[in-house]
């Protein structure tokens, strides 16, 4: 009887503490619950601003803002993450929409947006699409240290809830994301409009809770919680809101009390159970629940994991890019919460470029496709996702040969562009056979989808940038960009050819400018023939730089009579000045002095009567 008293005192005393501990660990996640979604809501917010300011810059860079070939890449970033389209806001307070349209509105003003620079507005109304309530990102788009438009991605708020809401709760929770000080609300997902939370009355608050302590704790950005009675359901709402670092937006959660403390009342249900049982049963029930207990603290904590490496391979992944290394960082995330013996990493851009890991070492190659396992895609040209298997007859009838290691494991998830085409896929050998690990790999495949299409972006419009579409060759852009590396590129000498072409304008005016192209064309062809493509530009209509490293000056001289001769064998002329220097004090002193000695040659050129500008036009 003293024993069985002792055993049924103790467990009265664990029963209180646990249930103590799991009410705290309500309560701590449904503050977690808000602090995920506010950063969800932040992160999707800075990638918008990432993906405008990449396209601000490339937008800097073109002649005309409603140049078609710009209107046409602009009109491909449609729904990328909260963005539905982008337009225009130019300083005459007129808008650039689709296709290049211009359209007159008074709305928007440039000189206000301009001058808050970077940033996301409150609840506006879309003029385009019948006043829809709508929020509008901008970023400036500077040319020569000036603001010379506005660019911004319209945010459809329709669409918010889908994109940013992740079913808190298991979508039993309300999501709701306001305006603090007007108590607009710009996502409410518990009642089918939007309207003002102020306008919505007082609500019947439980003990120790008021409807004035809401109000200034939304208005004044505090982080607090209320609890009263939903007038839809009858039931206690738990209430969290805490600020963000948007605007003056405030975001909340309300939970049904049975919600919050569903765990909390399953523990005193259970136990209030427990402690009526006999001796052996309440030992018996005793080591179940420390059991149960273990396991669903593994569980959580594995799913907590598995959410932070989600958003770090989704973090890194954003910015591959600029910087491949992330896709390093990315692989050993992928790693760690699998505990994969080898992972590849299979991209197609150009040509198959695979990044392998085995035990924590990274390493790079580049593969033709014929190198791959041909079955893989074979088996993703079906429609297929993924293939994840535990099975080791079926993991070796699908990799067709033998693997290094013994498949014990494998999961591969296809990788694919835009329009669904299979671009690479990514392979873990050996992971963790369980079933949360599946759902990671088919959650982390959206990032990778992301990482390739944000590199094959990158890469088009960074040719558009740097390259003259006319002669393959880089541009000026390029070449004011390269100007400055250049004295830490030479160990001897460097040297500057600045080459015109003789003739190109009378071409033009006397054979067409066809004519005029495909000399450009060939003396850009001579050029690369005779030197490296590398540091070869098109700075103007006919005139050409071409920087080299470390060259005798007589072997340049002898290259230049040669490239002249080619050309004259064509019936092309041109006018060549190069500078060849030991110590390089100032690169834009070396371009002038070999520009100089071009001008030079060019004028003794046209002195010559057969060159005659004035013949030529008669």
């Amino acid at each position: 009887m003293l024993l069985i008293f002792l055993m049924i005192s103790g467990s009265f005393v664990a029963v209180r503490w646990i249930s103590k501990i799991e009410e705290e660990q309500s309560f701590m996640k449904l503050h977690e619950e808000t602090d995920y979604l506010a950063e969800h809501i932040q992160l999707n917010i800075d990638n918008d601003r990432g993906q405008l300011e990449i396209i601000a810059a490339v937008i800097a860079r073109a002649e005309s803002f409603t140049d078609q070939i710009l209107w046409d890449i602009l009109d491909s970033y449609s729904n990328i993450g909260l963005i539905s389209r982008l337009e225009l806001l130019l300083p005459d307070d007129t808008i650039v929409t689709r296709h290049g349209e211009i359209r007159i509105q008074d709305s928007l003003s440039f000189d206000k947006e301009a001058a808050l620079g970077s940033h996301i507005t409150d609840l506006e109304n879309d003029f385009i699409n019948d006043g829809q309530p709508i929020l509008r990102h901008y970023v400036p788009v500077i040319q020569n240290n000036q603001i010379t438009a506005m660019l911004y991605g319209v945010i459809e708020v329709a669409s918010l809830p889908s994109i940013l809401i992740n079913d808190p709760y298991d979508g039993e929770a309300a999501a709701y994301l306001m305006e603090g000080e007007t108590g607009n609300l710009i996502v409410d997902t518990w009642h089918s409009e939007l309207g003002n939370l102020w306008d919505m009355g007082k609500r019947q608050m439980a003990d120790g809770y008021d409807y004035e302590q809401l109000k200034e704790g939304l208005i004044n950005g505090k982080s607090d919680y209320v609890v009263f009675v939903s007038e839809t359901i009858g039931k206690y709402l738990y209430f969290y809101y805490e600020p963000l670092d948007i605007n003056d937006w405030r975001i909340a959660l309300s939970v049904p009390e049975d919600v919050v403390f569903e765990n909390s009342n399953l523990v005193k249900h259970v136990t209030s159970l427990f402690l009526g049982f006999e001796i052996i049963v309440f030992i018996i029930y005793f080591i179940w629940m420390i059991t149960y207990i273990k396991k669903e603290t593994r569980e959580k904590q594995l799913q907590l994991d598995m959410i932070n490496a989600t958003n770090n391979v989704e973090k890194y992944l954003f910015n591959a890019h600029e910087n491949r290394n992330n896709i390093t960082l990315a692989l050993k995330e992928v790693a760690k919460i699998s505990h994969a013996e080898e992972i590849y990493l299979y991209m197609k851009e150009s040509q198959m470029h695979i990044y392998s890991w085995q035990k924590n070492e990274i390493t790079y190659a580049s593969l033709m496709e014929n190198e791959v396992p041909i079955s893989l895609f074979y088996y993703f040209k079906k429609g297929n996702q993924d293939f994840i298997s535990f099975d080791r007859a079926e993991i070796n009838q699908l990799l067709g040969k033998k693997h290094p290691l013994p498949v014990k494991t494998l999961g591969v998830i296809s990788i694919r562009d835009t329009d669904n085409h299979i671009c690479g896929f990514l392979m873990v050998v050996n992971m963790s056979p369980r079933e949360r690990i599946a759902d990671f790999l088919r959650n982390i495949r959206y990032s990778f989808n992301m990482c390739y299409n944000n590199i094959s972006t990158y890469n088009i419009i960074k040719e558009f940038g740097e390259k003259d579409m006319l002669c393959g060759v880089y541009n000026r852009n390029r070449f004011e960009t390269n100007l400055i590396k250049y004295p830490s590129l030479y160990k001897t000498s460097l040297a500057c050819i600045y080459i015109d072409v003789n003739g190109l304008h009378e071409l033009n005016n006397t054979q067409g400018h066809e004519s005029g192209d495909e000399m450009l064309k060939a003396v850009a062809q001579m050029i690369r023939e005779n030197f490296e493509a590398e540091h070869t530009y098109r700075i103007g209509g006919d005139e050409f730089i071409i920087f080299v490293i470390d060259t005798p000056e007589d072997v340049i001289t002898e290259k230049i009579k040669q490239l002249k001769a080619t050309l004259n064998s064509f019936g092309y002329s041109i006018s060549v000045g190069m500078e060849w220097q030991t110590q390089v004090i100032d690169m834009d002193d070396l371009v002038r002095r070999a520009e100089k000695k071009m001008y030079v040659e060019k004028k003794n050129y046209y002195n010559d009567k057969n060159h005659d500008r004035r013949k030529n036009l008669t």
